[in-house]
């Protein structure tokens, strides 16, 4: 996601770069596990604006040779998403990446992104 704005009174613009990548679940398990804080990273850049994408499944989250993380498919998002919304985020990219890797390996990335992100302690909410 390169921009977002308010487009008249009932519509949103999403503005995205052209990504040639692949979806996580074709990446080694070893691949995966190097590029998971970027992923929740992009999460929490989605967070923080309150935007939920909603669809948060391995064939949503596509990697560059370079190592780029690219989130895709906003068709369901939801913009001024409520707490939950957000949450169910959170949800999701869990269950995805624990499938592909591990609970253990899937949740360490999650506990250490970036607090200036996301305003909080971590892309995890705290309970």
């Amino acid at each position: 996601v390169l921009g977002f704005g308010e487009v008249g009174s009932a519509g949103m613009l999403l503005v995205t770069e052209y990504a040639t990548a692949v979806g996580l679940e074709t990446l080694p398990a070893e691949r995966i596990e190097g590029v998971l804080e970027r992923v929740w990273s992009q999460l929490a850049i989605l967070r923080r604006a309150r935007i939920a994408h909603r669809r948060l499944t391995p064939d949503n989250v596509m990697v560059e040779g370079s190592g780029q993380v690219w989130l895709v498919d906003f068709a369901g998002a939801e913009v001024v998403a409520d707490d939950s919304q957000l949450i169910d985020d959170v949800v999701e990219l869990l269950g995805a990446t624990a499938a592909l890797v591990g609970p253990e390996r899937a949740v360490a990335p999650a506990l250490t992104t970036s607090v200036a992100q996301t305003g909080q302690s971590s892309a995890v909410p705290a309970t």
